[in-house]
């Protein structure tokens, strides 16, 4: 009878966790795929251990600084942004403490879209520093040694300095102290922090100085982006438009509000039409996920917690045909 109280308890517990997957921000998403491959890499090697199985996971999905390997696990360059050290929990803890409050703010002002593709790309910016220092920097190469990179720091660090430089205004309060600060002055702290460490830590045996430079390349990353973006330019739209692409081909028919578009001529006075298909293409998905997400919140807090924008928004386009 405990063995059926557990079963039922553990398929509930995971049904809810595939709700709040499906049902989540793409930020909550990335800090649970993140939190998930943790676990299950951490019990598989538990496992290998206890059998006495000579075989580490790890080997295959942290990035090698060495080209030679690279060519041969070339998808390495992504899924060591997923991969935490299993040597504790701090690791994996404060990279998802500040991708949960940096992810946020970022999604909310600039869209899932931009958040998924900054944090692909912010993660390959900071394998290219970390790769191109080890194999032409004096003070970093090691004949005969293939340093390894592995966590989410460089994405998480490319999502924090691009909202930082896209509104550096912004207000936010840390823990335990009273005064609030601008959000570039916190981005710029932890930057010249990552410099102060990089620097203490070349030529230092077992040192993170692989991780420090990582952080730098995707702080980089974040900076152009975020710079570019506010020019009125996004160039992570390429990005964008390979992730909608892949995503099309596991998307099941919806059964949420469907919204129609036509294209309409300027002498009605209607909306100017999009100038080409891409453009109206990437409009119409937009404009589809602000429906979903309004949909989304009135599931969870019912439909008097739409604010009148909301609201309106959403009855203009249930009219639209």
């Amino acid at each position: 009878m405990n063995v059926q109280k557990t079963s039922k308890t553990m398929a509930s517990f995971l049904d809810q966790i595939k709700l709040q997957y499906k049902n989540g921000s793409m930020n909550l998403k990335l800090i649970m795929i993140n939190v998930g491959v943790f676990i299950v890499t951490l019990l598989l090697m538990v496992i290998f251990k206890l059998l006495s199985i000579n075989f580490s996971i790890l080997d295959y999905v942290q990035a090698p600084s060495d080209f030679s390997t690279l060519l041969v696990m070339p998808w390495t360059v992504i899924t060591y942004n997923f991969v935490h050290s299993l040597g504790g929990i701090g690791h994996l803890f404060w990279n998802m403490l500040i991708l949960y409050f940096a992810g946020n703010l970022f999604e909310q002002t600039l869209g899932s879209r931009k958040l998924l593709s900054t944090y692909l790309i912010g993660g390959i910016a900071g394998f290219l520093l970390f790769t191109l220092g080890y194999n032409f920097l004096p003070a970093l190469i090691t004949p005969d040694r293939n340093e390894v990179l592995i966590g989410a720091s460089a994405s998480i660090t490319a999502i924090f300095v691009a909202i930082g430089i896209y509104m550096p205004n912004y207000q936010i309060r840390l823990l335990f102290i009273p005064q609030s600060f601008k959000l570039i002055h916190v981005v710029a702290f932890f930057v010249l922090l990552d410099f102060i460490r990089l620097q203490s830590s070349i030529g230092v045996d077992n040192a993170n100085t692989g991780g420090w430079l990582a952080h730098i390349g995707g702080a980089i990353f974040g900076f152009i982006y975020a710079n570019q973006l506010k020019r009125g330019k996004n160039i992570n739209k390429w990005v964008e438009s390979i992730i909608d692409k892949i995503a099309t081909l596991f998307k099941r028919s919806p059964s949420k509000l469907k919204v129609k578009y036509k294209r309409s001529s300027s002498k009605s006075g209607d909306t100017t039409p999009p100038r080409d298909d891409y453009e109206y293409n990437e409009n119409k998905a937009y404009t589809q996920e602000q429906i979903d997400a309004i949909l989304d919140k009135i599931s969870k807090s019912g439909y008097d917690s739409l604010t009148k924008k909301e609201k309106d928004f959403l009855f203009n386009q249930s009219n639209r045909r």
